[in-house]
C-alpha cells in the first residue's frame, strides 16, 4: 500500500516539475492545467487516490502562490466533489465529450468558486486585490478544450478505458 502512494508522489512531483517548469510558459497561469489533472483523476482513480493526488498536489501549489494556505485545497476539494457527483449522476461513459464537457465544467466551477472565496477574503484584507478578465478566461477556455483533447487522444493510444463513439455518429 505504501509502495502505491510513494509512486504516486513521485508522479506528482513529475508532473508538478512538467506543469511549472515547461507548460507555464504557455500559461498566464498554471492553476488551470491542474483541472485538466482533477478531470483525468475522477474519471480513471478510485477516490482515496485522487484525494491523495490533489492534498499532495495543493500543498505544492501553495509553496508557489499568494494566497492563503489551503486557499487552493479547498477549491479542488470542492472542483473535485462536484465532478464526482456529475460522473455518478450524468455522464456514464468515458468519451471525448464526457472529458471536455468536465473540463470545461472544473474550469467553470473553479471561476466561479475563486470569485467567491476572493470575496470573502476581502472581508479579512481589504487590500487584496482581484479582477476577473473575459479575455483571461476565453484563453484559459480554449487552451483547456486543446489540451483534453490531445490528453484524451494519449490516453486512448495507451488505454482502452476511452470511446470514440461520440466523434463518429452521424
Amino acid at each position: 500500500m505504501y509502495k502505491k502512494y510513494l509512486i504516486n508522489f513521485i508522479f506528482i512531483l513529475a508532473v508538478f516539475c512538467f506543469i511549472y517548469g515547461f507548460l507555464a510558459n504557455f500559461s498566464a497561469n498554471s492553476i488551470y492545467l491542474w483541472l485538466i489533472v482533477i478531470v483525468y483523476l475522477t474519471l480513471f482513480f478510485d477516490g482515496s487516490l485522487a484525494l491523495f493526488w490533489i492534498f499532495l498536489s495543493t500543498i505544492l501549489i501553495n509553496f508557489y502562490s499568494i494566497m492563503p494556505f489551503g486557499f487552493y485545497l479547498i477549491i479542488f476539494l470542492m472542483i473535485y466533489l462536484i465532478l464526482k457527483y456529475l460522473i455518478k449522476r450524468y455522464f456514464s461513459n468515458k468519451s471525448m465529450a464526457t472529458l471536455v464537457t468536465l473540463n470545461i465544467i472544473a474550469l467553470i466551477s473553479y471561476f466561479i468558486l475563486e470569485f467567491i472565496f476572493i470575496f470573502l477574503l476581502k472581508f479579512l484584507s481589504p487590500d487584496l486585490f482581484y479582477s476577473f478578465s473575459l479575455n483571461r478566461f476565453l484563453t484559459e477556455f480554449i487552451m483547456i478544450i486543446i489540451l483534453s483533447i490531445i490528453m484524451f487522444f494519449i490516453t486512448k493510444f495507451f488505454t482502452r478505458h476511452l470511446r470514440l463513439d461520440t466523434i463518429y455518429k452521424v
